[in-house]
């Protein structure tokens, strides 16, 4: 929104103060082309290095939630060029949903949640935090991924029991009564924050 306002205010600057010499519109549309391609090829160049970064999201997100093990699926690397491509995009004026990479970026994070916790789990000193060990394995893995995707769709659509209702029929195989209330209380934080940062 931000990028999107930038140009805007900049392409209307240049119509206004500059139309007495007749070069306003040409300069402006020149501006606004150039804008645009810059901004696509800052996009281009993130999914080039990062090719999991490419399209929603969304498919190869359900297919990890349904057991398909699937290499550098939600690494930092892919957070990141997700991120920068979908605003690059979103910002170049290209019609692009921001939902589909908001839900997987949600599992993304939802992916490294899981990792920070295992590693906080093997510090010094054990007996505190040792019982974080056992996140590594797969069950709790997609547990936090369906949260973090769940998340996604709250803070996309601004709607808590939308999030909470995606991780209970599309995100998860295996479904169990604690997961309901974990993935209502990440779409209820997800959706106030977005809701606050809007």
């Amino acid at each position: 929104k931000t990028i999107c306002d930038a140009r805007d205010s900049y392409l209307l600057y240049l119509l206004q103060h500059r139309t007495a010499t007749h070069t306003g519109l040409l300069l402006a549309t020149v501006s606004s082309v150039g804008i645009g391609i810059a901004l696509v090829a800052v996009a281009l160049v993130c999914v080039v290095l990062v090719p999991q970064a490419q399209g929603s999201g969304l498919p190869p997100l359900i297919a990890y939630l349904n057991g398909c093990k699937l290499r550098n699926f939600s690494s930092s690397a892919v957070i990141v060029a997700k991120f920068v491509a979908t605003v690059c995009t979103i910002g170049a004026g290209i019609f692009a949903g921001p939902e589909g990479p908001i839900i997987h970026l949600g599992g993304c994070v939802g992916k490294q949640m899981v990792r920070m916790l295992y590693y906080i789990g093997r510090l010094p000193p054990h007996s505190t935090f040792s019982h974080l060990r056992s996140m590594r394995n797969d069950l709790d893995q997609r547990d936090f991924v369906a949260i973090g995707a769940g998340a996604g769709v709250a803070a996309a659509f601004l709607a808590p029991i939308s999030g909470t209702l995606f991780v209970v029929e599309e995100a998860t195989s295996h479904f169990s009564l604690p997961l309901l209330w974990r993935a209502f209380s990440a779409s209820m934080i997800a959706s106030y924050t977005s809701h606050v940062l809007d």
